[in-house]
């Protein structure tokens, strides 16, 4: 939220053209370099996912086919919720607002989907997202940047699901289901709202984020060795998480663009400054 007023400040702090301001070419410097080191991170992700594991799962004392299948039910129960927010309340929601097809629109941001599986990541899969948001031609490059810029740190569709599943499996895992009455459910139920929009938009963030949920919903009760499932399983929630997320600030974007963009009119703007471009030698 500092972002907002802090870019307002420096635009209004400089009365020449936007491409003379110092300060303004500074911060987009040191954002480029910041993008850079994310992505060393990112790819040196996997390996450090590798380990996590293997120790998560060396450390827990039970059989090799029980830890299958209670990561295998956790998985189900995720899976279903995700899927279910994704393929049916969504659709509906964008539907009630476009009165179009959501399924047809959907088909379209398939690439954002898969580099989003792929990369794990809400931030890196941001400009992918943003391009094949603008590339449906329901709405305008401005809109697009403007919506997915705001809604991927602060809009995780995913955390709504991901906080309140895995604390009640922890509870459950643990004997702790009778210290959840209704105080720590109406505590659990405003600590994943806020998770939801504070939530880093980067890899294995949700389980960082999940031992603060913990001590906050039973902060006298030490966290259980259950956790270690969650950890062999992140990479299967973490990448499922991406998807949905990037999903609903797509759907987000397009069900205000319905409201306040005129895409055609910026479309033929786009096309006209693009007519009006020298090209170079010509």
């Amino acid at each position: 939220m500092f972002a907002l007023p802090l870019g307002v400040a420096i635009a209004w702090s400089h009365a020449g053209e936007m491409e003379t301001n110092v300060l303004l070419n500074t911060l987009r410097q040191m954002r480029q370099a910041l993008s850079l080191m994310i992505s060393a991170v990112l790819r040196t992700t996997p390996f450090a996912v590798v380990s996590l594991i293997a120790g998560a799962i060396s450390t827990y004392n039970t059989s090799g086919s029980t830890i299958v299948s209670q990561a295998g039910f956790l998985i189900l129960a995720f899976v279903t919720g995700v899927v279910s927010h994704t393929l049916l309340l969504m659709p509906f929601l964008f539907f009630l607002f476009t009165r179009a097809n959501p399924y047809n629109y959907m088909k379209q941001l398939v690439p954002a989907y898969m580099y989003a599986f792929g990369c794990s990541s809400s931030m890196a899969t941001l400009p992918v997202a943003v391009a094949v948001v603008h590339q449906t031609r329901q709405v305008s490059r401005s809109m697009a940047q403007l919506v997915m810029f705001l809604g991927t740190p602060v809009h995780m569709n995913a955390a709504g699901v991901y906080y309140p599943l895995m604390m009640i499996f922890l509870a459950g895992m643990s004997g702790a289901n009778d210290k959840i009455g209704t105080p720590q459910l109406v505590v659990l139920f405003f600590v994943s709202l806020i998770g939801s929009m504070g939530t880093a938009p980067v890899p294995n963030a949700a389980i960082v984020m999940l031992m603060t949920v913990w001590k906050t919903v039973l902060p006298t009760t030490p966290l259980p060795l259950s956790f270690v499932y969650i950890v062999a399983c992140d990479f299967v929630f973490d990448r499922l998480s991406t998807v949905t997320n990037v999903h609903g600030n797509m759907f987000v974007t397009r069900i205000l663009a319905q409201r306040y963009d005129d895409p055609v009119a910026a479309w033929s703007d786009e096309t006209s400054e693009d007519a009006r471009t020298p090209v170079p030698g010509v």
